[in-house]
């Protein structure tokens, strides 16, 4: 709604009785826009509302992907292997990084060490 359409509206408005007078409708075009921040207040709210065990979501993702070899496994070993798995793909990129960026990691290199 245009600032003259406001004004002629609040002008028309005036003049009517206070039982008469008309709501000023909302402009439903106008783009919202959602910072990080209420994104990530809006998902805390979501998971406290709707609990989902997040370790049990892991796990059975896990289970899935890794078919066969991880219905030998009970919840213990898995959790362990999926940390061990995690620690080398992560000491794997690090090495990759420091080869690529002379010596030292992106972490390093963005952090300024």
């Amino acid at each position: 709604m245009s600032s003259l359409q406001i004004e002629l509206f609040k002008e028309r408005n005036r003049s009517l009785p206070a039982q008469e007078k008309a709501i000023i409708p909302l402009d439903l075009h106008q783009d919202t826009i959602v910072s990080s921040r209420q994104h990530h207040s809006l998902e805390n709210a979501l998971d406290t509302i709707f609990v989902e065990p997040k370790e049990e979501t892991r796990l059975a993702r896990a289970r899935r992907i890794l078919g066969n070899i991880a219905t030998e496994m009970n919840d213990d070993e898995l959790i362990s292997s999926l940390a061990q798995f995690q620690h080398l793909l992560e000491s794997w990129f690090d090495d990759y990084e420091k080869l690529i960026f002379k010596g030292k990691t992106l972490n390093q290199i963005l952090n300024g060490g």
